[in-house]
């Protein structure tokens, strides 16, 4: 039941609903007391959605946020505390939950017993790692979108113990990075100014990816805003794939705890990055988007049949105006500006054989226009204002030797490090 205290903190605090929620129905044999903080959630999101913010480098730890993402990587299950019971010296107990939190909230003088395995109830929660849209166009973006990357020095304070959860261990972000990112950025421009031999392609690569706190995995050099590690709970969510583009509504995590004092191996630092610079969201919402158009109040594949009819009797008018917008950008070829717009309507729907690529068609403009008249920059230009991604990518000697086309795995750190080619569906490259 959703009270007054509800409709003021769900946003702001909503760790307080999942308390009173929790606290009001585990008792009770006969509710779901996970159902029950789901459903209010969802009705809450539902119809208030535009309440919570999107997230950016200024978002306080423990508050609702959203963000469009894209799936980057996809890490191993990690075990968390569903519920715990905790005593003090007199022997009484509080109860709580674990769930949408990396740490436990207890009350001062009480300490978890970690050897009850009766009242210690631990389930697994899937863990990803995303990352901003790669290519994503201004006008897709939010009306306040936050695209500077930036540490933040927010970190949760509370009058209660703050016990980690004995499987998750986060790192400290003592270390300031600003000066190392600018001399990475350097020699990374010195580098550009090379052709490198086959000795050193691994090193450069790995320079590469290495730029923007220790290699962030950002897709495009152009790409900015928070990446982020969303953690999912709920069972009835099917697994999703890398490159997918997920909306995700949850509870921000930003707390720092020492580990200066335990050592950890390459794998756990890739696994827990500084939350400062890469937070962790515990979902409450998350929803598989096949498109970013916020002109679009809803999926195209969820319109009805009136609204399908509606947009194909205006079809052939559309199609005429793109036509000529692509005509005028293409020196008035009309061949040109048909086989763009066929161009812009493809997109790969399957492969056979591992060699066979269906629904790719690629297009070729040869005896373009001089440099000087800015053909290029024109064409970018109305590709970033009809198109939801994309981004330009010269032909040169240089960008071939220096950039990473290819996703390609870490072994050492368990991770996947992004290439120019881990681009979401959709995203138009030229």
């Amino acid at each position: 039941m959703l009270t007054e205290e509800t409709n003021e903190t769900w946003v702001k605090s909503p760790r307080t609903l999942v308390n009173n929620t929790y606290q009001s129905y585990y008792q009770d044999p006969n509710s779901n007391w996970e159902k029950e903080i789901e459903s209010q959630f969802a009705t809450l999101i539902s119809t208030r959605r535009d309440s919570v913010p999107w997230l950016s480098s200024d978002s306080p730890s423990g508050s609702l946020v959203r963000h469009f993402v894209m799936v980057q990587d996809i890490m191993d299950q990690e075990f968390y505390t569903k519920q715990f019971v905790a005593r003090n010296k007199d022997n009484e107990e509080f109860r709580g939950t674990g769930k949408y939190s990396d740490i436990l909230d207890i009350q001062q003088g009480y300490d978890v017993d970690w050897e009850d395995n009766k009242s210690l109830k631990r389930d697994t929660r899937l863990v990803y790692y995303c990352v901003p849209v790669p290519g994503r166009n201004c006008w897709t973006r939010p009306s306040s979108p936050d695209d500077v990357i930036a540490p933040t020095s927010d970190v949760t304070t509370s009058s209660h113990n703050v016990t980690p959860q004995n499987n998750v261990v986060e790192m400290s972000g003592g270390k300031k990075r600003g000066a190392e990112e600018a001399d990475e950025m350097d020699t990374r421009e010195d580098e550009a100014k090379k052709v490198r031999n086959d000795e050193n392609v691994d090193r450069t690569a790995e320079e590469n990816d290495s730029s923007s706190f220790q290699g962030l995995n950002m897709v495009l050099p152009t790409d900015s805003g928070v990446c982020c590690i969303p953690l999912i709970y709920s069972q009835d969510t099917s697994p999703f794939k890398i490159n997918d583009i997920l909306e995700i509504t949850g509870i921000l995590e930003r707390i720092e705890i020492d580990t200066t004092s335990c050592e950890m191996d390459e794998e756990e630092s890739a696994r827990f990055p500084p939350s400062s610079i890469v937070p962790r969201v515990h979902c409450v919402e998350v929803k598989l988007r096949h498109h970013i158009n916020p002109l679009l109040s809803r999926d195209p594949l969820d319109f009805t049949e009136l609204e399908v009819t509606g947009v194909l009797s205006d079809a052939l008018s559309i199609r005429s105006q793109l036509v000529t917008m692509l005509r005028k950008c293409v020196s008035g070829d009309p061949l040109a500006a048909e086989y763009l717009l066929l161009h812009l309507l493809s997109h790969v729907y399957g492969r056979r054989d591992e060699v066979v690529t269906l629904g790719k068609f690629a297009v070729n403009l040869t005896k373009c226009p001089p440099k000087e008249t800015k053909f290029v920059e024109c064409l970018s230009t109305l590709f970033s204002s009809i198109c939801e991604k994309s981004f330009v990518f010269p032909l040169t000697v240089t960008n071939f030797n220096v950039s990473t086309m290819l996703p390609k795995k870490d072994y050492k750190a368990n991770r996947l490090r992004s290439g120019y080619c881990s681009y979401p569906k959709e995203c138009r490259s030229f």
